[in-house]
């Protein structure tokens, strides 16, 4: 073990003039070869590790830390818990200021030199200092067991089915065919519905013997169900900004569907098909399958817009899809963050259960 030299150091903020003291434990405070460093987004605190602690390589493989892709970067950023003064550990978080909380000195991408904040998370297990990260990395994010490939030939699978079926409602219109209003505008839907999720089945289910957990059927914090209602009320407030300009305009983000509910023999089959089948069959298909499997080969995030434009360009309809490409990422979000598909069903049913209450008050 390397024996630590304390080094008191002197770093003047170039915005305040303020100098912050910190005591290194080498000499010219250098983040050697073997050392791994982040800071929290405060920039008040650093978690230090080593690159051959097994847990780290076990995580993103022996690749320096500066060296790791934006990809890797992220899958180990997604581990760790927050700082302990708040906040997250990232690689583009510099050094700050204790005063004015400016930037010091720069993150891992752009030098291999660190500040050693008071109260920092010392976890170099080569040289002593820590334990290492065993036991503080949370347990990674689980691959599912279809590849992009599988998820593009799902969503054209999905595609032509739906496709078949809106040509079978062309050629019933075509010959004046006049079903049971009921029968139209709920049994239709839910069929349409339904036929996402053949494509999950195909791949999921019968090619690759998945379990119901793959797809995101687990348990999940509660916080993070609390952080989606949370990003409810946001979109609420844009999407009325939004419905407002579209208003001045003439234009409307969905159809009226009021005029249907009364022609309905009974409102309960077509509320079933949007309060209940709707969020259990969009959220499997476009979060459990689609999201799911992308987001093994591309960021979470490109996978999530990704999944979220597919969802939205699905409910066709033009001025709507700015606002569901929104909730579909949100979903997508809460599905990231649980790695289960539970908090977006449950916001996707809050969702459509506010809507067709709305309808019918105002029926």
């Amino acid at each position: 073990m390397d024996e630590a030299v304390p080094t008191n150091i002197v770093v003047t903020c170039p915005s305040c003039g303020h100098g912050t003291v910190f005591q290194m434990p080498w000499p010219f405070h250098a983040g050697y070869g073997d050392q791994g460093f982040l800071y929290n987004e405060a920039g008040d605190r650093t978690l230090i590790w080593s690159s051959f602690d097994p847990d780290y390589q076990a995580a993103v493989g022996s690749k320096p830390p500066w060296a790791l892709t934006d990809e890797e970067r992220q899958k180990f950023e997604d581990r760790l818990p927050p700082a302990p003064s708040g906040g997250r550990w990232l690689f583009r978080n510099p050094a700050r200021c204790v005063r004015c909380g400016n930037p010091i000195s720069g993150p891992i991408t752009e030098t291999t030199y660190y500040l050693r904040y008071d109260g920092s998370v010392d976890r170099d297990v080569a040289r002593g200092w820590g334990p290492g990260l065993k036991g503080m990395l949370k347990p990674a994010a689980p691959a599912a067991p279809w590849r992009p490939r599988d998820v593009w030939l799902g969503v054209v699978m999905a595609a032509v089915l739906m496709g078949a079926g809106y040509a079978l409602v062309f050629v019933l219109r075509g010959l004046h065919a006049h079903p049971n209003v009921d029968l139209w505008y709920a049994l239709f839907p839910t069929l349409f519905e339904l036929v996402l999720l053949v494509p999950v089945w195909w791949f999921a289910g019968r090619k690759y013997h998945a379990p119901l957990r793959a797809l995101g059927f687990r348990k999940f914090p509660g916080s993070v169900l609390g952080i989606g209602v949370g990003l409810l009320f946001a979109f609420y407030f844009a999407s009325g900004i939004y419905n407002l300009i579209l208003h001045r305009f003439g234009l409307q983000a969905q159809p009226d569907i009021r005029p249907v509910f009364g022609e309905l023999a009974s409102p309960w089959p077509l509320i079933f098909s949007t309060v209940i089948v709707a969020p259990l069959v969009e959220e499997t298909f476009f979060r459990g399958f689609v999201f799911n499997g992308l987001r093994s080969r591309f960021h979470w995030a490109w996978a999530a817009a990704i999944s979220a434009a597919l969802f939205a360009a699905a409910h066709l309809e033009i001025w709507f899809f700015l606002p569901a490409f929104a909730l579909g990422f949100l979903f997508a979000f809460l599905y990231q963050r649980s790695n289960s598909v539970w908090p977006g069903m449950a916001l996707h049913f809050i969702l459509n259960s506010i809507a067709m209450i709305g309808i019918l008050v105002l029926t």
